[in-house]
């Protein structure tokens, strides 16, 4: 955690979030109860976004599995 406080990523990242709301601004921000956040909007359930997942074995998975060997591979110990 150290060396991330020292790089000044969490200040870089802080400006970057204000900058975001500084140019999209909450349409709300001036009233403190508004209507649901989720009205008319499409509400998924767990179920419906799992099954929406991709497991199929696209070409950058299957060289993440590749990579994942190759690291365990070289980490294994030579009888």
């Amino acid at each position: 955690m150290r060396i991330i406080e020292e790089s000044g990523q969490p200040e870089e990242d802080d400006a970057l979030f204000d900058a975001w709301d500084e140019r999209h601004p909450h349409q709300d921000a001036d009233s403190t109860s508004g209507p649901d956040p989720a009205t008319g909007t499409r509400v998924r359930s767990a179920a419906e976004t799992i099954r929406s997942m991709p497991y199929d074995f696209s070409p950058a998975r299957l060289r993440c599995m590749e990579l994942a060997l190759q690291l365990g591979a070289g980490a294994a110990p030579s009888p």
